[in-house]
Parts: C-alpha cells; sequence; structure tokens
C-alpha cells in the first residue's frame, strides 16, 4: 500500500496558472484563480487522509448571548503551535500534519509566497456554508496573501465589495488554488453561499502567514 502522499509526489501537479493580468478583481485587491493543480488521482489520496487524520472541531458561534453550533468543522494549524482567536472563539493548533504539508509545499511553489498556518474546514454538504465577512485580524499583514485549496464538492465562492457592494462569483473546482492578495481584506468581504443541491462533502485549507507581534491598527 503507497504511504499517505507518496502518489502526490511521484506525480507533477496539474498546473493552470494565470498571470498577474488576469486579477479577477476590478479594483481595490487581488484575486487570482490558479485553476485545476491537483489530479483526480491526488485529490482522492489527499481528501481521505486529511478527512481522517485532522482532529475535526465542531464550530460555533455566539449571537445575543446564545452558543449556536454550526455544521462546519475546523482546525487549526500553525508552525509553531501558535494559538488563533477570532470571532469571539480561540482555535487551539493541532499536531503538524504531514498531508498538509505537501499540499502547502506545491503551493508555495505556485504563488511564491511563505504560509506558517492553515485554517482548515469541513463541510458535510451544500447546506452548510459560510457568511460575509474579511480575514482583516491584526494577527495577518494587511497585505498578507491567503491560499485557498479545495477537495471535494465544487462550490461557488463570492466576493463583495464593502463600499460598492459590487460581487464577483468564483466556481471553485476540486483541486483549484485561489489566492486573494494585496488589499483585499480591507476593501472585500468573502463568503461561500450554502447550495441545497450539493451534496458531497467539501475539505478547503487556506494558507495563511500568522504573525507572532500583530500589526497595528
Amino acid at each position: 500500500m503507497k504511504r499517505q502522499g507518496e502518489l502526490f509526489l511521484a506525480q507533477k501537479p496539474l498546473i493552470q496558472a494565470q498571470e498577474p493580468k488576469d486579477n479577477l478583481l476590478p479594483y481595490d485587491g487581488e484575486v487570482f484563480y490558479y485553476g485545476v493543480f491537483l489530479s483526480p488521482e491526488q485529490q482522492t489520496e489527499l481528501f481521505g487522509p486529511l478527512r481522517k487524520t485532522i482532529q475535526w472541531q465542531q464550530e460555533c458561534v455566539t449571537l445575543f448571548g446564545k452558543t449556536h453550533h454550526l455544521s462546519r468543522q475546523v482546525a487549526w494549524f500553525h508552525h509553531e503551535q501558535q494559538p488563533y482567536h477570532y470571532a469571539n472563539s480561540i482555535k487551539l493548533p493541532q499536531p503538524n500534519n504531514q498531508v498538509i504539508a505537501l499540499i502547502q509545499h506545491q503551493v508555495e511553489s505556485l504563488t511564491g509566497q511563505t504560509y506558517n498556518s492553515c485554517l482548515a474546514n469541513f463541510y458535510p454538504d451544500g447546506t452548510s456554508g459560510m457568511g460575509w465577512h474579511s480575514d482583516n485580524e491584526p494577527v495577518f499583514a494587511k497585505a498578507h496573501s491567503i491560499a485557498s485549496v479545495s477537495l471535494g464538492a465544487q462550490r461557488s465562492f463570492q466576493l463583495k465589495h464593502k463600499t460598492s457592494e459590487e460581487k464577483v462569483t468564483i466556481e471553485l473546482a476540486s483541486g483549484s488554488l485561489l489566492e486573494m492578495a494585496g488589499p483585499t481584506q480591507q476593501h472585500w468581504l468573502h463568503a461561500l453561499p450554502k447550495r441545497k443541491r450539493v451534496y458531497e462533502p467539501r475539505i478547503n485549507l487556506t494558507f495563511r502567514q500568522f504573525l507572532t507581534k500583530p500589526d497595528k491598527c
């Protein structure tokens, strides 16, 4: 039996890289869609170990003093085991994951960026999504790069300008890579809308550059 990630390392990634001129945002930010860079075989080999080896935690939100449990599950990874505080909650880091490290290596070779952390999300089906938000916490540099890898069900990803409310929609295929960079988080919100007709699960890995000493606002 092949070791975890052996097929991933043995095959060259299927890269459909786009040039910087293909920025998908009309202004105030940079979003690049690299397309599918993992073969169907790689996607299958990676999805199973990620689903089984990650210690998924059910996401919760607190509204008007009441805590609501969401179907979405999350996991936080940081090279130096730093916790992540957001949305009135704290995510404790999990031990380094070999499969995530393999994917990160390929992502960094495509984006030309380096990342020291990863927020993983598991969506059981299309009834699970993510509302409008931006990743502009002080623990991330203002013009930081977020690299988002999708595995499993294809889902729509939306961005909305904070002032003009102009929207951009991108279909994220399984095995694809999307990068948000520049001042995107300062000017745009993003979301993963729920889709009742999507029955398959999805895993999303978002690689980030987490600051030990947060930027001053």
